[in-house]
């Protein structure tokens, strides 16, 4: 900080205004940097706190902390719309290994709650995020997980329209792709109904390949 306010800020000539924005700048920077300090030391509190206390039984509090995550942490705009920035908590230090699959599931909803009902788009932010975190190296498997979790929540909004999640889970990258997408919708169907989804609203997807994966 001092170095920006003597290198940059204290350069930028005698008007008042270019010196004030970039002393505002500053302030941006540091509340970012301190908010991101501070929510990879909670989570990782939060994982150690249920990796001490439920032996054997943690993954399913994993689950829980990282659904709360993403569903209540109010990210900014620029922030949702980053998401390598918004899953790189996933697998860094705040992680490690603890849920790191349930995380990246449940990612997109940030995304989806910033941009509601931009499902298709949310595809392209898993991938765009798994790429940037994971730099190739276990970047399809983040991906799978996290359009399965685009299809969780394509579902959880619209629970009678499968017309809708057929057509979003049908513009994935590939047919795998595709596939997660509809066994994501599926997993929170059953959990949240206690059954399977039925043929009748399977019957709904327009495309043979992903009806009958919804009826599987």
């Amino acid at each position: 900080v001092t170095f920006v306010q003597d290198s940059i800020c204290a350069r930028m000539g005698r008007g008042w205004r270019p010196p004030w924005e970039c002393r505002h700048g500053v302030g941006h920077g540091i509340v970012q940097f301190q908010r991101h300090v501070h929510i990879d030391n909670a989570l990782n509190d939060a994982l150690s706190t249920a990796s001490k206390t439920m032996v054997g039984q943690q993954g399913d509090v994993w689950n829980g902390i990282w659904m709360d995550h993403f569903a209540s942490t109010a990210y900014a705009a620029h922030d949702a719309d980053d998401p390598a920035m918004v899953l790189m908590v996933c697998y860094g230090n705040a992680a490690k290994h603890r849920g790191d699959g349930d995380c990246a599931m449940y990612s997109p909803t940030a995304f989806l709650l910033h941009r509601p009902r931009a499902y298709v788009p949310a595809q392209q932010w898993c991938r765009d995020g798994c790429e940037g975190v994971l730099k190739g190296v276990g970047a399809d498997a983040c991906e799978g997980t996290c359009v399965s979790g685009v299809g969780m929540q394509t579902l959880k909004e619209n629970m009678e329209n499968l017309v809708l999640l057929g057509r979003v889970c049908n513009k994935a990258r590939t047919s795998q792709l595709a596939s997660r997408c509809i066994f994501g919708a599926k997993g929170y169907y059953s959990f949240a109904m206690g059954h399977s989804i039925p043929d009748t609203l399977c019957a709904q997807i327009e495309i043979p390949t992903l009806q009958a994966a919804c009826k599987r």
